[in-house]
């Protein structure tokens, strides 16, 4: 679903009549897992994917069919040898997709994702019935099959916190995004952190890891402890920690790292390795 939420509401805020078709139960090689979404428009727009180009023509049919009859509905596919191996996959299968129209349970759901907030969205794959509750259960993340039901626990996406906009961080920015992390960025050089460079990011901020807290605002958001306070002063901009007596100060415009005794500088804008 979140790969498709900003397609979702662009459509949905222009009027669009819409369809969701889910897969809900593969056998034999899938090449999408449960849960995989592929959302069609009354106008013939289409977002996200099922089949990995297997079945999303027959889907977008079927996905039509849904929206002028307004009626939810199983829709079986079988996938063929040679069709499953020009997808990557050693042999075929057999896909079932839940097609119904966008209703008001799956608005909410996409206004709680859009928040980052976990929730649970259970459907009843025979009559369209679906229930959204708050939370997430323990146990497994991964949607699931239940007799009638069709199951899908979100969670809050995996949180990585990049301090130092440099060079290699742009593409893992990007390669994190297309993972499903929420990524923010952190550098007090307002010229390195900056939209333009770091385009996906969900966040970026300009400031030192130690100051204004952003570091623990950040570490917070993704459930996780934020960083020690500095241990050498008013001057010291990050502290790696370790244990290992390292540290990184920030004096006047050079940079420095003290290390088993040695100096190393830099100046500003140039990182060390």
């Amino acid at each position: 679903m979140r790969e498709i939420l900003d397609e979702l509401r662009a459509w949905n805020e222009a009027g669009e009549q819409i369809a969701l078709a889910t897969v809900v139960e593969t056998w034999g090689s899938s090449p999408r897992p449960l849960g995989s979404r592929m959302a069609v428009t009354r106008s013939g727009k289409m977002a996200g994917s099922v089949s990995n180009g297997c079945i999303e023509g027959a889907v977008f049919e079927e996905a039509q069919k849904v929206l002028k009859s307004g009626e939810p509905k199983i829709a079986a596919f079988g996938v063929a040898d040679d069709v499953a191996f020009e997808v990557g996959l050693a042999c075929g299968g057999h896909i079932e997709v839940f097609v119904q129209p966008l209703d008001a349970v799956q608005k909410k759901l996409i206004g709680m994702l859009e928040k980052d907030e976990t929730a649970t969205l259970r459907t009843n794959v025979v009559t369209g019935e679906s229930q959204l509750v708050e939370g997430t259960p323990p146990g497994t993340e991964l949607a699931r099959r239940d007799g009638d039901w069709f199951i899908e626990p979100f969670r809050r996406p995996a949180h990585l916190v990049i301090v130092g906009a440099i060079h290699i961080a742009i593409p893992l920015h990007r390669l994190a995004k297309v993972m499903g992390y929420r990524v923010t960025v952190i550098d007090a050089r307002a010229r390195f952190a900056t939209r333009d460079r770091f385009p996906d990011a969900d966040e970026l901020l300009v400031s030192w890891p130690d100051e204004d807290r952003g570091a623990d605002r950040a570490c917070a958001r993704a459930d996780r402890p934020g960083p020690r306070q500095p241990r050498c002063g008013g001057d010291c901009a990050w502290d790696p920690g370790g244990g290992d007596g390292r540290a990184f100060r920030r004096v006047g415009d050079v940079n420095e790292i003290d290390e088993g005794g040695g100096r190393l500088t830099s100046l500003p804008g140039a990182p060390f390795a």
